[in-house]
Order: structure tokens, then C-alpha cells, then sequence
């Protein structure tokens, strides 16, 4: 496995490099796995914060409201992880089975309310 080793809450997690599926205007989306269950494929959304605390905490706010939100087959379910380092927070989350999640939402049409 060619990558990063990442320590999070109890938790270790391998980063692969070359492995980019997105960017955005907060980040970047990686291909990732926890150490203990390889097999299990993850998404890492890495978000920079540059060690600004108040960045750090407006972040983890919005990761807490979205590991509240309920199982929907149209949401991507974020792991209970905290994880961060010096510079960047990490957002841990099940990997989209169809490509990216722009691939899925193109795939499945309109959601329906």
C-alpha cells in the first residue's frame, strides 16, 4: 500500500496517494481505508484550516451536523471520526459505489422530495 498512515480518534487510516476522486472550494476528496478493515473502501475529504482554532472549530461544528443526519440511500454516510493534524482536518466517509458523487447524482436523475 503506498501512502499515508493517519491517526485519528482509536482509529488509524491509510491516505492513497494519487488517489484524488474531487476538489472543491473546501478541499480535496482522496481514496482512503481504515487499517483495521482494508477491504472496506473510504472517501477522506481533506480540508486545510492552517492551525486557525477558529476555523478548526467552525469545521467540526458542520462535521457533527452532518454524522446527526439520518441514513438516506441519496446521502453519503460520514464515519464517526475525528481526525486532524497540524494543518488540515479530515472528514471520513463511505466511499460512493458510482464514481464520484457527481457521477451518482447525474446517474439517479433529479431527487424527488
Amino acid at each position: 500500500m503506498v501512502g499515508t498512515s493517519l491517526e485519528g480518534e482509536d482509529q488509524e487510516f491509510f491516505i492513497y496517494r494519487n488517489s484524488k476522486l474531487g476538489e472543491g472550494g473546501f478541499g480535496v476528496v482522496r481514496r482512503a481505508a481504515e487499517a483495521k478493515n482494508q477491504s472496506r473502501p473510504l472517501a477522506v475529504k481533506i480540508i486545510p484550516y492552517g492551525g486557525d482554532p477558529v476555523k478548526k472549530a467552525k469545521i467540526e461544528r458542520e462535521v457533527s451536523i452532518l454524522r446527526v443526519l439520518p441514513d438516506h440511500p441519496n446521502l453519503v454516510r460520514v464515519l464517526p471520526y475525528k481526525c486532524f493534524s497540524e494543518n488540515n482536518f479530515y472528514i471520513f466517509m463511505e466511499l460512493c459505489p458510482d464514481g464520484t458523487l457527481t457521477d451518482f447524482v447525474r446517474k439517479q436523475g433529479l431527487l424527488q422530495e
